[in-house]
């Protein structure tokens, strides 16, 4: 194995565009509470 696993690289690919309602905030986004259901969960448990 040795140094042979340093030049094992993943492909990088690109993001797709934002996604309102995944729950992770991404560029061109302030905050992303996920989808409607989580969000009113958490506003019950908050």
């Amino acid at each position: 194995m040795g140094a042979k696993c340093l030049q094992n690289k993943p492909q990088m690919r690109k993001s797709a565009a934002a996604l309102c309602g995944n729950g992770k905030v991404e560029i061109g986004e302030a905050c992303d509470c996920g989808t409607e259901e989580v969000s009113l969960i958490n506003r019950k448990v908050n």
